[in-house]
C-alpha cells in the first residue's frame, strides 16, 4: 500500500500509540480489500461508542487510543447515544 511521508510516520509511530494503531488498523484493512493508496476525507462517522455495542473492551480500546494521543483530524459525527 502506498503511503504518504505523513501516513508514514503515523505508521512508525512518531505522532504517538495512538495514532499508530489506527494507521495499523487502516492498512490492514487497506491490505485485506486490495487498496492502492488512502484516499482525503473531510468528513467521517464513528459507530459503535456506546458501552451496549462496544462492551468493557471497547471502551478500554478507545482509552487507549486517547491515552496515545489520537484526535480526530476531519469532523466527526455519530449517533446520539444515552451515557447509562
Amino acid at each position: 500500500m502506498i503511503l504518504t511521508e505523513r501516513e508514514k510516520k503515523m505508521l512508525d509511530g512518531a505522532f504517538g500509540t495512538g495514532p499508530q494503531t489506527a494507521m495499523r488498523l487502516l492498512v490492514t484493512l487497506g491490505e485485506v480489500y486490495e487498496a492502492e493508496r488512502m484516499i482525503p476525507v473531510s468528513s467521517c462517522h464513528m459507530g459503535g461508542r456506546s458501552y451496549l455495542i462496544s462492551g468493557e473492551e471497547g471502551i478500554e480500546w478507545m482509552n487507549e487510543l486517547i491515552e496515545g494521543g489520537a484526535r480526530f483530524q476531519v469532523y466527526t459525527s455519530t449517533n446520539p447515544c444515552p451515557w447509562i
